[in-house]
């Protein structure tokens, strides 16, 4: 059975095993889409986000999931479109979990969220 993800590079695993999950997605549907702005993209970033909640504070998760789109945004270079993909995902995220009762979401693995 899988664990929960803790620790302090918690979201680095998550976002890991989002990532990996996302590409076996596309391995088993024989695709070659890109990884960023499709259907897996959005798996991707629910999955993770998701689970990032589910297994670390919500602040931590807000400034984690924030962060990124920030570097994104100024530093990294993203275009607007595929930002506001993102922050659109991480939504659907955040609602789901608040969705989730609390006995749930606190046994939620990033493997159950995915």
């Amino acid at each position: 059975m899988a664990e929960r993800d803790t620790g302090l590079f918690a979201p680095i695993t998550i976002s890991q095993k989002a990532t990996d999950y996302a590409r076996q997605l596309r391995k088993e549907e024989d695709t070659n889409y890109d990884e960023s702005d499709n259907k897996y993209d959005a798996i991707r970033h629910i999955g993770g986000v998701l689970a990032l909640y589910a297994q670390y504070p919500d602040i931590a998760s807000d400034v984690v999931t924030e962060g990124k789109e920030v570097l994104d945004k100024y530093l990294l270079g993203g275009s607007e479109r595929s930002r506001e993909m993102d922050e659109h995902n991480n939504e659907i995220a955040r609602e789901l979990y608040r969705m989730l009762p609390e006995e749930d979401a606190d046994k939620l693995t990033t493997e159950q969220a995915m």
